[in-house]
């Protein structure tokens, strides 16, 4: 989950195909309260019952919605995270359903910022505003499979 208020609030979930992962856009839209975000989370029994990686920079918006009993947890960014998750991305066949239309549309727009000739800094291109769902399914890349990486059970549900 990415958090936002006058920016999306994004939740996207993750199943395992085969070899592949599948994404699949549960949450796109902004104005999102840490009530009204609970309210939405409860009304998604799958939602309610796998651990939901949250944007670690938001500890209140994560602590009131584990005091409404919300599986929801710190996935840790710091320092390279954004490469670091991109590549982890990057190293799966990803799918993404048909009916996540604002994931496949910031799919389509992501782009890296780049300096005064063009040239590409590395680093994702904020001002474009494009990165909401791509966040979120990041989060959750780097959170369950460092899970998995200590063979822990990392809640991703088989679909085949």
């Amino acid at each position: 989950m990415d958090f936002g208020f006058s920016h999306v609030t994004a939740i996207v979930k993750l199943y395992r195909y085969n070899e592949s992962i599948v994404l699949k856009e549960a949450l796109f839209r902004s104005g999102m309260t840490a009530k009204t975000l609970a309210a939405f989370i409860m009304t998604d029994k799958e939602l309610c019952s796998r651990v939901i990686a949250a944007d670690e920079s938001r500890p209140e918006m994560i602590a009131e919605l584990q005091a409404e009993g919300l599986p929801v947890d710190a996935a840790k960014k710091g320092k390279g995270s954004v490469d670091i998750g991109l590549d982890l991305m990057h190293s799966f066949d990803l799918l993404v359903t048909e009916d996540s239309e604002n994931m496949l549309t910031e799919l389509s727009k992501y782009a890296y910022a780049t300096d005064k000739n063009g040239r590409s800094l590395g680093v994702p291109d904020k001002a474009k505003d494009v990165d909401n769902s791509i966040d979120a399914a990041r989060y959750g890349f780097r959170y369950f499979l460092s899970l998995a990486a200590n063979n822990l059970n990392f809640g991703l549900k088989r679909v085949a």
